[in-house]
């Protein structure tokens, strides 16, 4: 991002090059977003000049989980419908909030990125476009104000990452199954975050939900992207696993999550399942690289 700030869906969004106080004269609220060990004196800074200032620790190169995006955009829409002037400045991840905020003012992911990259912005990984892309398909069924609202105390926690993995998980299945079996993202999403008032499930639907809870049955954030893939007589799920090369791998995940993949597998006609082990961004590019041909450096698809 070159020159001054630019404007996207009513904020503004920076690099950290001009000294605090020229910006705290413009700006009521700041959202630093980058590595905390470079950016946290200069969000005590601004706290000296009385605007507020919140650190966001997201590296150019990683990618927030759901609840802590829906509750960062919670915390950018509350200061906006209050009239304040709010700037999102940081090392490079200021780009998929840049990104998330187009796309919750109804924007699809590919104009989203074409309109950030043009403001001199870039997005880094393809584990970014994911968790846009999933957002995207909660944001196509739902309110995502009302869901950004819901999860703002997360903003900077991150929440449970237990239930921000299975959203995830599930909300991604059924964005790659829903062209070919009847699967809602938005359905999904809502049995995760309210069980009570959410609608019923098809048998596809309860398939993908509870693949994603045996896919973080451990508990430890192992996998982290997934791309199914229907072949001539096996359903071949490509977990991308975290632990690649270690000892047991995603294995235990994969096995917690087999009975329901066999579900799926069934519903499509297939006899089984088989597992590939890949890098998280491997997964991500086979599911979304489509979406950003010029990040995955080809075509998504198996």
């Amino acid at each position: 991002m070159q020159g001054g700030p630019v404007r996207l869906c009513g904020l503004d969004f920076a690099e950290p090059r001009d000294h605090v106080v020229r910006r705290a004269a413009v700006y009521d609220a700041v959202l630093v977003v980058g590595e905390e060990y470079v950016l946290v004196d200069r969000v005590d800074a601004y706290g000296v000049f009385g605007v507020e200032a919140r650190l966001y620790p997201l590296p150019a190169v990683e990618a927030p989980t759901i609840v802590s995006l829906l509750g960062v955009l919670g915390w950018i829409f509350e200061r906006l419908g209050e009239g304040r002037r709010v700037l999102v400045e940081g090392t490079g991840a200021q780009s998929v909030i840049a990104a998330a905020c187009l796309i919750a003012w109804g924007h699809r992911l590919e104009e989203a990125l074409e309109r950030v990259r043009r403001a001199g912005m870039e997005v880094y990984s393809p584990l970014q476009v994911r968790i846009l892309a999933i957002l995207e398909a909660i944001a196509s069924g739902l309110d995502v104000t009302r869901e950004a609202e819901r999860f703002k105390q997360h903003a900077f926690t991150g929440g449970d990452a237990h239930t921000a993995s299975v959203i995830e998980l599930a909300v991604e299945q059924a964005i790659q199954l829903s062209p070919v079996l009847p699967a809602s993202p938005a359905r999904v999403y809502q049995r995760v975050v309210e069980p009570s008032r959410a609608p019923r499930l098809n048998d596809v639907e309860e398939a993908v939900l509870a693949a994603a809870r045996g896919l973080d049955s451990t508990l430890v954030g192992a996998v982290r992207s997934l791309y199914l893939e229907p072949g001539a007589s096996r359903l071949r799920v490509h977990v991308g696993c975290s632990l690649l090369m270690r000892e047991g791998e995603c294995w235990p995940e994969a096995m917690a999550a087999d009975h329901a993949f066999r579900r799926l597998a069934r519903l499509f006609g297939l006899d089984g399942v088989e597992y590939v082990m890949v890098e998280p961004e491997e997964a991500a590019c086979m599911a979304y690289g489509e979406r950003d041909p010029s990040l995955c450096g080809v075509g998504g698809g198996g």
